[in-house]
């Protein structure tokens, strides 16, 4: 009688405990589940960031008069840090930047299709994040991925300049259809060069206009009293 009493005793106490376990499973599997969740929302909001930095990217590039030396890009970047009042830091920018664009080009071999990201849970915007992959180096990663052929430091580098050149096309036929879409057909766009956006060196202007006229696109004034209104952030 003891015995068949203790061992409902301990059966009781089993039954208890894997309830207990029960609930801590289920708590990891909800943490589980809400990591992959967000994991697969970082790419997705990564992407978005990407999208609107080309947008405020675009309006910086119609200004025809920007500070002596200045680029779209540092122009577009200190727009960001100062509306943002500081929140978003130029380090914080530039690898999050870094990131986009490299998740961006691995989106573009599945046709922007996120199964290619989403099946792999190991994989998170941390990898895309990194200093140590250069961009040579994640050109060969990707080349790996898409025909699992291994190419050299080199090729990968030429990939990454043709991708670079297409990208910059893209962006030029962009800015004309913002500019034709404005109504601003009779500016002219006869020289690509005109418009061509390079995020490493100043914006480039005909050599056919006069830089000490204030009327020309090549014109920088010295101050910042003389830029346009929205460059007085």
């Amino acid at each position: 009688m003891e015995e068949s009493s203790f061992e409902r005793s301990k059966e009781e106490i089993i039954k208890a405990l894997v309830a207990q376990l029960i609930s801590i499973y289920d708590n990891v599997l909800q943490e589980y589940v809400e990591a992959e969740i967000n994991r697969r929302n970082g790419f997705r909001n990564y992407l978005n960031f990407l999208k609107i930095y080309k947008k405020i990217e675009i309006f910086c590039n119609i200004y025809k008069i920007r500070l002596k030396g200045q680029t779209i890009k540092n122009q577009t970047n200190t727009k960001i840090v100062d509306y943002s009042e500081q929140k978003i830091k130029l380090t914080t920018l530039t690898i999050t930047l870094r990131a986009a664009k490299r998740i961006d080009r691995l989106l573009s071999l599945s046709n922007k299709n996120f199964l290619i990201v989403d099946i792999f849970p190991n994989l998170d915007v941390a990898f895309f994040k990194s200093s140590s992959i250069n961009v040579a180096a994640y050109e060969c990663w990707l080349k790996i991925i898409e025909t699992g052929e291994i190419i050299s430091e080199e090729q990968g580098y030429e990939i990454y300049q043709q991708k670079k050149k297409e990208e910059n096309s893209l962006r030029e036929n962009i800015l004309k259809q913002v500019y034709e879409s404005a109504g601003y057909e009779s500016v002219g766009y006869e020289s690509a060069e005109y418009y061509y956006i390079d995020e490493e060196s100043p914006r480039y202007y005909p050599d056919n206009d006069n830089p000490d006229n204030e009327e020309s696109p090549r014109y920088h004034p010295d101050n910042e009293e003389s830029i346009l209104p929205m460059d007085e952030s």
